[in-house]
């Protein structure tokens, strides 16, 4: 994965002709691969309740692109991230959801069990 930058902000009014005529200030940075468990956690973002109506209709929205070798990838990465946060309280739970890169969650559905149950069915 990579991630073009360039020294000079870009405001959102100047029109991509600026990128395309100043390629030479843009480089390359090689950027490290998200885990599995990190993209599905990023696809609950701030906005997730516009997209999806609850946290089953998003996770099955989430799999539609996912290749059969990234599904077996996050069903491990969930397991051992329910294992590893079985005996923690649900606020602290939720920061370690958080931490993974998710900015909201579906509040009708337990955080803990909801996910081991996901990883359950994947």
């Amino acid at each position: 994965m990579f991630l073009v930058t360039n020294s000079k902000n870009i405001s959102a009014d100047e029109d991509q002709g600026y990128i395309l005529n100043n390629l030479d200030s843009f480089k390359v940075v090689p950027t490290s691969k998200k885990r599995e468990i990190e993209k599905f956690s990023r696809w609950f973002h701030q906005d997730w309740a516009l997209v999806f109506n609850n946290f089953t209709e998003g996770a099955d929205l989430y799999l539609v692109n996912v290749s059969t070798e990234e599904k077996k990838e996050l069903k491990k990465e969930l397991k051992e991230f329910v294992k590893r946060n079985a005996n923690l309280s649900p606020k602290s739970m939720m920061i370690a959801w958080i931490q993974l890169g998710a900015e909201g969650w579906d509040k009708n559905f337990p955080l803990w069990s909801t996910l081991n149950d996901f990883s359950d069915e994947l």
